[in-house]
Parts: structure tokens; sequence; C-alpha cells
């Protein structure tokens, strides 16, 4: 449903990348390590100059590298998740951090989390004394001539998109309160799914001197533990991407993304295949719903 009822979806509509925006995050990320402007390893509250006492001591051993893989602490299961508010402290109040608490030790395992993404980017911006929306701008999409890219504005649905079907179980309220200009790191980017296509293929596969990351850089982005079974799904996550192969077909790299009114789907493959999907509605269940496609996808790629 394009521009109302009956009306067809284009392939020149304007999408909501939802949670593929993250793979800008971390591919910024890995460029800024590569150009040795930034170190995984340093710890978020000394880069985010947040000092002690913290209300949770083990906030000061989350490192950024914990951030992207989703193993710093925060678990949106058991704590609920502080992104999906009206108003919320990250990125603008970093000093909030001190108050938080972890929902488990960091490092210990791997829990799906907005905020860690959120203070990644908080931390992009420190380094860099830049608003996250002009680094990505500059460093990923003005380089590759994508600027048609650009974030969700707040309460604001662009004449190009679709119109967003909500589920009657959800509510358009809550998606349009959302503080889209909070979620440049976590969510709120948006454009055509070929544009986001194409800056996949400039991040995972185009040659210099198109490429926006080398060999190396690629390989931070898309490794994951080595002891992890990739043939198990949404199973293995590194710092940008989860991993999946079966026993008879190639490894694809993937993430997916889900909000009220939107569904995202990217992956890439390690013979160079790239598949974006996104739609304008989704099903309260999504989880599953996302697992069915992203299978489907890795079908269509075995093929």
């Amino acid at each position: 449903d394009g521009g109302g009822l009956g009306k067809p979806m284009s392939v020149q509509h304007r999408m909501r990348y939802l949670s593929l925006s993250k793979v800008l995050t971390s591919a910024l990320s890995v460029k800024l390590v590569r150009d040795g402007r930034l170190n995984f390893d340093d710890r978020l509250v000394d880069v985010l100059h947040v000092n002690g006492p913290y209300a949770d001591p083990r906030i000061a051993q989350v490192t950024l590298r914990q951030l992207l893989s989703h193993t710093a602490g925060f678990d949106r299961l058991k704590s609920g998740d502080p992104m999906m508010v009206p108003a919320p402290w990250c990125p603008k109040r970093p000093a909030q951090l001190a108050e938080s608490r972890l929902d488990f030790s960091p490092g210990d395992r791997f829990a799906y989390s907005n905020l860690g993404y959120c203070l990644m980017g908080a931390a992009l911006e420190r380094v860099e004394e830049r608003a996250l929306a002009s680094l990505i701008t500059d460093e990923l999409l003005q380089p590759t001539g994508l600027m048609g890219l650009v974030p969700v504005k707040n309460g604001v649905q662009q004449s190009d998109e679709p119109r967003l079907q909500i589920h009657p179980a959800e509510l358009f309220d809550v998606l349009n309160g959302l503080d889209y200009d909070s979620m440049h790191a976590t969510g709120a980017w948006s454009g055509t799914a070929a544009d986001f296509g194409r800056l996949m293929e400039k991040i995972f596969i185009s040659s210099p001197p198109d490429s926006l990351l080398d060999p190396e850089g690629r390989r931070l982005l898309t490794e994951v533990a080595e002891d992890c079974d990739i043939a198990k799904w949404r199973h293995c996550h590194g710092l940008g991407l989860y991993r999946y192969r079966e026993e008879d077909g190639p490894a694809i790299y993937w993430r997916d993304g889900s909000l009220q009114g939107g569904t995202a789907f990217f992956a890439v493959a390690e013979d160079g295949q790239i598949v974006v999907w996104a739609a304008n509605s989704r099903q309260p269940n999504w989880i599953p719903i996302n697992d069915s496609i992203g299978r489907a996808i890795y079908g269509y790629i075995k093929k």
C-alpha cells in the first residue's frame, strides 16, 4: 500500500530502515578504528567523561566493543528499553549513565540492546566532536553519493514514504511519539531499499578506491566468536551483524529491524550477494515472522 488503500508499493518509496540503521553505526565505528581515531577497548565512562561514584560499579568496565556486540550488560527483557519512550536520557544526558544499573556483568553474555548502540553513538560524537548524523553523512554517505539516506524526523512522515500500516493491536501514537533525534545510532535512518543495498556494497563488497572499509575493517565488522555455532539462527552476533550458515550453503551476515508500521531485513553473503527487504507493516509477534523472512532470504541466496 503506497500512499493509501489500493495504491501499490514502489521501489522508489522511502522506507524506514529501523534497526538496519545500526549497521551504519557499526560500520562508522570500524572505519574510525581503522583510521586510528577510535579504540574498541576504551572504556565507555572514559570516552563520555562520566565520573563515579557509580550506582553499579560494573558500569566502569563497559567497553565500546561490548556496546557494539550487545554484551555490555543491558538487557531490555529484564529492565525495559529506555529508547522506546518519548524522552530517552540517551544520548543527550550521558551523566545518567552513572545512575544506571546493568542486568549482567559486561562480557558475560549477549542481550540485544538499543541503549548500548545509543551510547556507542554518543561515544562517537564525543570522540569526533560532531553530531552523529553529520558523521554518518560525511564518512559514509557523501563519499558514496548516497545523500538520499536521511534520518526520520520527529512526528513526520515524508511525502515519498508509503503509508505506514499499523496493526490494530498496536498504537500509532507510540510510534509517532518516539524521539527519532535520539535514535540516529539505533533506528532513525531512511531511504530506498536499493540505496541501502548500494551502501552495503560499498562497505562489504567494493574494491578500492570505491570501498569504505579495507579487508581488515570488513573482518572486524563480520567476525563472531570462534566457538559460536553459526548453524543456529539469531545466535552468533559480532560487532555489527549476525552470522549464519547451513552445512550446504554460504555464510551470510544479517541484521533485521522492526517497529510499529515497519519491518526490515538485510543480508550480505560471503559470495557477494546482497538482499535488502523492507515493508511498511509488521505483526505484533514480529520475531518469528522476521526469522521466517530471513530463512526465506537465505534459501534464495543458496540457489
